[in-house]
């Protein structure tokens, strides 16, 4: 999942070591859009393939018209693992993977699928406690396997 945020943002990140893995720099206009540039731990700042520091030109009015894009995940490893193992006899049917709320304090997930005769079947999953699990799936939002990266 593509995400946004402000270069103040980010740079308040950083100094909380929340600071995205993989980021790209973008203008509202549309007229800019820089290389990848990766986190480096070692040295504590952006980096391109070649090693060289993201750096940009900013005034006021630049960090105003700029914007981060970056990639999460919408998954931890361990949900995706757990995902990916109950999916896999049925995997080329699924159609969407939905988190839904069960109406008390709990959530559940949800697997559509096309069946044998098309038509469509679905799996709930047990329920667990709001905002235990799957935190990063926006509630009722139709996931495709590629957007969960399983």
């Amino acid at each position: 999942m593509i995400k946004k945020m402000t270069v103040v943002n980010l740079l308040n990140s950083i100094i909380n070591n929340t600071q995205p893995k993989e980021i790209m720099i973008k203008d509202f206009d549309g007229n800019y859009e820089s290389e990848k540039f990766y986190w480096n731990d070692e040295c504590r700042q952006y980096l391109n393939i070649r090693c060289e520091t993201a750096g940009i030109g900013i005034s006021e009015k630049t960090v105003n018209n700029l914007f981060v894009e970056y990639k999460v995940s919408v998954l931890t490893n361990k949900e995706k693992q757990y995902l990916s193992n109950i999916i896999k006899p049925f995997r080329n049917k699924i159609i969407a993977i939905i988190k839904l709320p069960t109406g008390s304090d709990k959530e559940y997930i949800e697997m559509v699928f096309k069946d044998y005769d098309s038509s469509i079947s679905f799996i709930d999953l047990p329920p667990f406690d709001e905002n235990t699990l799957y935190i990063g799936m926006e509630e009722s939002h139709r996931y495709s396997l590629e957007e969960l990266e399983l």
